[in-house]
């Protein structure tokens, strides 16, 4: 369990031990003593929380891979960027808007504050979404479209559109998508074969830090 949450959080565990029996169940005597036993043993106590050396090495290889295919990305597109700034009386080609939405600088995770423009958005295209994550990420958990309305994947989706204007162009889902690809760690990479879905990727925490990881 301690493992599971080192890989899912991409962090050393936190150094208190009472929050980590509280957040593992950890509540019998004998289960304090095997987590004791599992802390002294596999982990190494340091400033920022507990360290795992198996762990830490293989997050590193995961890092270094997902860093060399998100470069291999932006190199492409780049190119096709350069492609389309060549053609002339052109002021802005599909071609280079594509370009300039798989790979933006950063994206704005402050929700939209402004109540009149609130009342205006549109509504999310679910179905639309879904499609482009199948098409996208045919590796990864299917959706099953009957068992999402009224879901709470449903009511995330919804939450993630409405969060930002940026958030409602097709350009970034596509974006997005594309940017879990090149993240072999997502994409089942890891020890555990874990592979992230629709749902935990629409989470609001999974989210900004995934937007936030892919935009620097």
């Amino acid at each position: 369990m301690l493992i599971d949450t080192y890989y899912l959080n991409e962090s050393p565990l936190c150094a208190d031990d009472a929050q980590l029996m509280r957040t593992h169940n950890i509540r019998t005597e004998d289960d304090k003593i095997a987590f004791k036993n599992v802390i002294n043993d596999f982990f190494i106590k340091k400033d920022d929380g507990y360290h795992h050396s198996g762990c830490d090495e293989r997050m590193k290889e995961v890092y270094e891979k997902s860093e060399k295919a998100r470069l291999s990305a932006q190199k492409r597109w780049n190119k096709k960027r350069t492609q389309c700034e060549r053609i002339e009386n052109a002021s802005e080609s599909q071609c280079e808007r594509n370009a300039n939405g798989m790979l933006p600088n950063t994206y704005n995770l402050e929700p939209n504050k402004n109540n009149s423009q609130e009342s205006k958005i549109p509504p999310c295209p679910h179905e639309k979404i879904i499609d482009l994550y199948h098409k996208t990420l045919p590796e990864l958990q299917t959706v099953n479209k009957t068992l999402w309305k009224g879901s709470k994947r449903e009511k995330d989706l919804t939450a993630r559109w409405r969060q930002n204007e940026e958030f409602r162009k097709s350009e970034f889902w596509n974006w997005y998508f594309n940017s879990v690809k090149q993240s072999v760690f997502h994409m089942g990479e890891n020890d555990r074969q874990w592979k992230a879905d629709l749902g935990w990727l629409i989470k609001k925490d999974n989210f900004i830090k995934m937007v936030e990881k892919f935009s620097s």
